[in-house]
């Protein structure tokens, strides 16, 4: 086993590096990956990078939870999966990883590495949708039009919103959004052409507005344009909100859901061997599968359907590909705006 790997780390606030890294020992029930591809999370990695509002200490961070790769060993206790196994990963951005295997999921066949890479972070938008809780016809809006945005409008497309609203401040992003499907796509900072659109639907305003832009003042939008005992899906890690809840946003009854992605379980576990049994015995574990109770690797299962079933396109939302030894570029992109950048790959083989 390989026991240094090259992997890309945060040296200090804004500064990024190639460096050969130590693996974590092979332990019993765990998986050494050789990686493929990788994704950057833009809003988070970004975050991650600039260190503001971070604790002492944070630096040197190794950032990245989404890869893709080829299982390359095995230790004893792995069931599930084989040496050679095309799998995708909860992992930092490296050559090499060491994961636990209830964080690997086997990759379809109808699913590149380039597609599956994306997993953890469409998870996001999958769960973001889930949680909003509309039904067939209520109209939806989805604000930020970034990559989890762009995932999550495809998503509640084929979940039934009508019509489907994305707003954005970028018309490149609004531009995206019409072409993968979203029915009115705006800027919200046009005030009549918002008031419009929301003029004309039952009540005023969407039944479920999903907030994705990463700042504080969308947050406020999002109440403001969801009609009276609406949902608004607070998704964004923000650090400001303006608005007053104790008004109009309270007299409408909205319900604001929490859309901190570790809230919901990454797997269940089914402690009992037959519905029939009784009483329980604890004598056997495996992955829990009900209607209604949705884990993390639900949602990647979900995404990776979607993308097999050609439902969702990944392609046009992939804005560059990069060496790992080029790691610095695209992160400067990341700190310096660059709202063009949407989805960005490692290519690590």
């Amino acid at each position: 086993m390989t026991s240094r790997t090259d992997t890309i780390v945060f040296t200090r606030a804004g500064e990024v590096a190639l460096r050969k890294e130590e693996l974590r020992p092979l332990d019993p029930g765990c998986l050494r990956v050789e990686t493929v591809r990788t994704a950057i999370s833009a809003g988070t990695e970004r975050l991650f990078l600039s260190g503001d509002g971070l604790p002492d200490g944070w630096f040197p961070f190794r950032p990245g939870y989404s890869a893709a790769g080829y299982v390359a060993e095995i230790a004893p206790g792995v069931t599930n999966f084989a040496i050679g196994d095309r799998v995708f990963a909860l992992a930092n951005h490296a050559a090499e990883c060491v994961v636990s295997e209830n964080q690997v999921i086997a990759i379809p066949d109808a699913v590149s590495f380039e597609q599956a890479c994306f997993a953890s972070i469409a998870s996001m938008a999958i769960y973001a949708v889930r949680r909003a809780n509309f039904q067939l016809g209520d109209p939806v809006a989805i604000i930020g039009q970034g990559l989890i945005g762009l995932i999550a409008s495809s998503a509640a497309r084929y979940g039934g919103a009508m019509p489907l609203i994305g707003l954005d401040i970028d018309p490149e992003r609004l531009d995206l959004a019409r072409a993968m499907g979203v029915d009115i796509a705006l800027d919200p900072r046009d005030g009549d052409a918002l008031a419009a659109a929301l003029g004309r639907l039952p009540g005023g305003g969407v039944a479920a507005a999903i907030e994705l832009s990463g700042s504080g003042p969308p947050l406020d939008l999002a109440l403001r344009i969801t009609r009276q005992r609406g949902t608004v899906f607070a998704g964004s890690a923000v650090r400001e909100f303006n608005g007053n809840f104790y008004g109009e946003h309270w007299m409408k009854g909205i319900t604001i859901t929490g859309g901190f992605i570790g809230s919901r379980p990454q797997l269940l576990e089914q402690h009992v061997t037959s519905i029939h049994d009784w009483p329980p015995r604890v004598d056997r574990a495996g992955e829990y599968f009900a209607t209604g109770i949705y884990t993390s690797m639900d949602d990647i299962r979900t995404f990776f359907e979607m993308v097999a079933t050609g439902r969702l396109d990944i392609a046009p939302l992939i804005t560059g590909r990069y060496k790992p030894s080029d790691a610095a570029t695209p992160f400067r992109r990341l700190l310096s705006g660059d709202r063009r950048m949407i989805g960005a790959v490692f290519e690590w083989r």
